[in-house]
């Protein structure tokens, strides 16, 4: 027996929420993100037939980013198929704040479909619209997500404590050689570090900047394996707008999108060969804080290099 601890959107954390307002343009056409992961030099591949799934608030299906591309999914707050990312008018987490992490989860999805438009998004909707959720909601996510037939699973969502039923859906995911990428978590620090993404099971994702650098709000650490932009990242918001939001769990994203690619491109890779490919194809960063040593993973994530289309 354990208890049931919670687990919450980074960005919904006191002195931690990033949302900076609507906007009207897409990603692709108000940010520097795509260049610098070199996303056209993935051309090769859309991840079609790839499933990704996107544990979160829930997903905006009109949104006309996301319409089409969802695939039936899970609400696991509240044992039901309804999966849209709702606000519910409550402060359900008592921070003064009401339903602000309504549209993380489909500003998440927005992502992943920008870098794998082909790939099928499944929604499985773990937090409230305060972007909190009990780590049994996470796991039951994940295995209804692992055995839906999803190849990725996109976490974008952390706790301090190491509660057992996760780590063990975690696990669980792993053996069924699905790739489980969760984000480093908000608090620019090393110790304690932040579960899900501390397991081996699991890739840990931080946060740079347009320079490379880490973003000053995101964690590090020795288990961090790749880093990706998280800052003023410009994605799908529900009513059929855009926001732009930064944080870890904006960067987490990009890394789950170029999984998908990798799949694709290489039919019948294993999660090992595809772990291996994201690692691979990272351009390393340097940094002159002792602190960051060896603890930005493998680099800021290159999507060209990692998918290879020219290989």
């Amino acid at each position: 027996m354990e208890r049931n601890y919670s687990n919450q959107a980074p960005e919904g954390r006191p002195r931690r929420y990033f949302s900076s307002g609507n906007r009207s343009a897409p990603m692709a056409d108000d940010q520097p993100a795509p260049d610098i992961l070199n996303l056209n030099g993935a051309d090769c591949a859309t991840g079609a037939g790839v499933i990704v799934a996107v544990l979160d608030t829930g997903i905006d299906a009109t949104h006309p980013d996301l319409d089409g591309r969802l695939l039936p999914g899970y609400n696991a707050v509240a044992d039901s198929d309804q999966t849209n990312d709702i606000a519910d008018g409550q402060d359900d987490d008592g921070d003064g704040l009401v339903d602000e992490m309504s549209g993380h989860g489909t500003h998440v999805a927005g992502i992943v479909a920008e870098v794998a438009p082909d790939a099928g998004v499944l929604p499985v909707k773990v937090l409230n619209s305060d972007g909190v959720g009990d780590a049994f909601f996470v796991a039951a996510g994940i295995y209804f997500a692992v055995d839906a037939g999803s190849d990725v699973l996109n976490l974008s969502l952390s706790s301090t404590f190491d509660a057992r039923i996760g780590a063990e859906a975690v696990s669980y995911a792993a053996d069924q050689g699905v790739l489980v990428v969760a984000a480093a978590g908000n608090a620019d620090r090393d110790d304690p570090a932040e579960y899900p993404s501390i397991y081996s099971d699991a890739v840990s994702v931080a946060a740079t900047g347009p320079d490379d650098a880490k973003a000053d709000f995101s964690n590090y650490h020795r288990r961090v394996d790749l880093s990706a932009p998280g800052m003023d990242i410009v994605s799908a918001f529900p009513g059929g707008s855009y926001v732009s939001w930064s944080g870890t769990s904006m960067a987490a994203p990009f890394v789950s999108g170029t999984a998908a690619l990798i799949e694709d491109q290489r039919g019948g890779a294993s999660l090992g060969e595809v772990r291996r490919a994201l690692i691979d194809g990272a351009t390393p960063i340097e940094t002159t804080e002792e602190r960051l040593e060896g603890k930005l993973g493998a680099g800021r994530l290159d999507i060209g290099a990692s998918v290879g289309c020219a290989d």
